[in-house]
């Protein structure tokens, strides 16, 4: 398809409303959505300085910097959503200076995958790590998180008992 988000957050998800799609994650608003790859597949050439899109609360490092997004940014920004639902709040929650929301984040990637697998299985900072270290231009192995992501429901389900 060629497209990243670029707004990846809570309030841009919900779940079906027919009995067929009620277990189906539906993301909506593709107001900032771009086209990362040209239709040849090849990638779409970046910029010096990316303008910054999204909302600071979830986007990847990356975005920080005014970085050109690629895929692995929207799953970054879906590792800080499960993360929000999880537990209730992000620990930068409060914080408005980028600078420093960055630098929480940085901290939540350096020391807390080990506090998220205690809290939730190990799956979800698997999850975290790999998306973590996807360069910007990377195609994302899909069918690999798609099976991380199972079992850490499984996970996280279980931790809920």
């Amino acid at each position: 398809m060629g497209y990243i988000h670029r707004d990846v957050k809570p309030a841009n998800m919900c779940f079906g409303l027919t009995k067929k799609s009620t277990r189906r994650l539906i993301i909506v608003d593709y107001g900032l959505a771009r086209k990362f790859r040209q239709s040849d597949g090849k990638p779409i050439e970046r910029r010096k300085r990316a303008g910054f899109r999204g909302t600071l609360r979830y986007v990847s490092m990356r975005v920080h910097d005014r970085e050109e997004q690629g895929p692995s940014d929207d799953l970054i920004a879906l590792f800080f959503t499960l993360i929000e639902i999880l537990k209730g709040e992000l620990p930068w929650k409060d914080e408005k200076n980028d600078e420093k929301m960055k630098s929480a984040k940085m901290e939540l990637v350096k020391n807390d995958f080990v506090k998220i697998s205690e809290n939730f299985g190990s799956s979800l900072g698997e999850y975290g790590r790999a998306v973590m270290t996807l360069a910007v231009d990377a195609e994302p192995n899909y069918t690999f998180l798609i099976s991380v992501m199972k079992v850490a429901a499984l996970e996280i389900l279980k931790s809920w008992d």
